[in-house]
């Protein structure tokens, strides 16, 4: 915006005075580009409603406003929107009001590149999510239906899960049948147990240790 200079000061070339109620405005407005590649930059327009409130309640989205004078209120937990998409186009035909869940089902129905892209990246951050919460939960506690080994003689419990107790004796060199059973169960220096057992008092004085706290002390 351009200036010009008045007793020393540089001032809006345009005027400062109030602007009446009624006066329709654009402003621009800017929100990630698709791909979250750069910004894109949209119009919406403005319509001055009062004079007396703050600044930011003096303007309304003329889409909005015009809903309310033609239409009626807009409930709580609604929205204006263009079904178009274009911010620009206020033509009756094209607004409507909406509930914000159907907000997001218009976006996802306009842009089907972009709704894919949303949700491989909900994908990614709940898969991520549900990684760090059972990091928390293992480290915390035990998983109930899994199985541990618990060496009894040590007093040690090895926070490393199983989905199969045939899995757990696997993973240690054990080669078991599919029920879990093996061979020599006397060449197995540690018992099988699911976590719901581990909850019981008796356990409350083990220590429990990573699988590669237990290698590095094997290897001793």
């Amino acid at each position: 915006m351009s200036t010009r200079r008045i007793d020393g000061r540089s001032t809006a070339k345009h005027s400062r005075d109030s602007l009446p109620i009624g006066t329709i405005r654009v402003r621009l407005r800017s929100r990630p580009g698709r791909g979250g590649k750069g910004r894109r930059v949209y119009r919406t327009r403005y319509i001055k409603v009062n004079d007396g409130l703050s600044k930011s309640r003096q303007w309304q989205k003329y889409s909005r406003w015009w809903w309310e004078q033609n239409r009626g209120p807009v409930p709580d937990g609604h929205r204006v929107v263009h079904l178009d998409n274009d911010a620009m186009n206020d033509d009756p035909d094209n607004l409507a009001c909406v509930q914000i869940a159907d907000v997001a089902f218009l976006w996802h129905d306009r842009d089907p590149e972009g709704s894919k892209r949303n949700y491989e990246k909900l994908r990614a951050a709940t898969a991520q999510c549900n990684r760090d919460r059972g990091q928390v939960h293992r480290a915390l506690g035990f998983v109930k239906w899994h199985w541990y080994a618990v060496l009894h003689d040590d007093r040690i419990i090895i926070n490393e899960p199983f989905k199969s107790r045939r899995g757990l004796l696997r993973s240690h060199g054990h080669d078991a049948s599919i029920n879990g059973r093996v061979a020599s169960p006397a060449d197995v220096p540690f018992a099988a147990m699911k976590g719901a057992q581990l909850y019981a008092e008796e356990f409350s004085q083990y220590t429990k240790i990573e699988r590669s706290e237990f290698v590095a002390l094997t290897a001793k």
